[in-house]
């Protein structure tokens, strides 16, 4: 397995708090309360708004022009305020366990995002602008309410880990072959029969989880042919 996986597999593992002190990052340096942060905006870095009840993100947030990790799991959240999507410097932005039917339409804004979870929200749909997220590289989009694939995912072309399981998607898109970088990919737990021949172009692809997908047995087969050799495929 690559040494690009690592930190996500730790950050699902340990939590983001956990992680960030594995990687020498103090407790001083995590900003947990909101209006304290307003009185030196231009010190924060790190933002930890993890299992606080019904947290609302003022239309301010873009003031914390240095902030470059921020999370906010399980804190009740409906909205992202749009000024968030302007802090340039946001590198590692984890939303999951929340309530998010929607992202903003400037969410493509955050240039300089290459970690995002999104898992255990209400999202059908991303807006235009995600395309624009050119440094992804690891994006987790499972247990939500996309019954379409996201298309515009497959213009990320630095992307390494992608997971969408637990949704009700019934089709994977050609274009998911553009993901020449991709290492490992989630699909379980949808509506998938099938998968696209461009599969084949996946040449880094090490893991793919089909499990829960009514896949026959003949499928089954063809998949392990597209694959890489190297690829560890799970059905069940």
């Amino acid at each position: 397995m690559k040494n690009s996986f690592l930190p996500v597999i730790c950050i699902l593992l340990l939590g983001f708090g956990a992680y960030a002190q594995e990687e020498g990052y103090g407790e001083e340096k995590v900003e947990r309360d909101l209006s304290q942060a307003f009185k030196h905006p231009l010190e924060v870095e790190m933002f930890n708004l993890s299992n606080q009840e019904m947290v609302v993100l003022p239309d301010s947030m873009d003031q914390f022009t240095n902030l470059n990790w921020f999370e906010a799991i399980n804190s009740g959240l409906t909205q992202i305020p749009r000024s968030l999507c302007e802090i340039k410097k946001l590198e590692i932005l984890s939303l999951a366990k929340n309530q998010l039917k929607s992202l903003p339409e400037n969410f493509g804004n955050l240039t300089a995002l290459s970690l995002l979870d999104l898992t255990g929200n209400q999202i059908t749909k991303l807006p235009n602008s995600f395309c624009a997220l050119e440094n992804m590289g690891q994006l987790m989009m499972d247990d939500n309410q996309f019954k379409i694939f996201p298309v515009c995912i497959t213009q990320l072309s630095q992307m390494i880990i992608f997971s969408i399981g637990e949704n009700q998607i019934e089709q994977i898109p050609d274009e998911i072959g553009n993901l020449k970088e991709l290492g490992m990919l989630y699909l379980n737990n949808n509506l998938l029969t099938t998968l696209p021949n461009s599969i084949a172009s996946l040449k880094n692809l090490e893991f793919l989880d089909l499990r829960g997908n009514p896949i026959s047995s003949e499928e089954q087969k063809r998949i392990l042919k597209l694959v890489p050799k190297k690829c560890e495929v799970l059905f069940e």
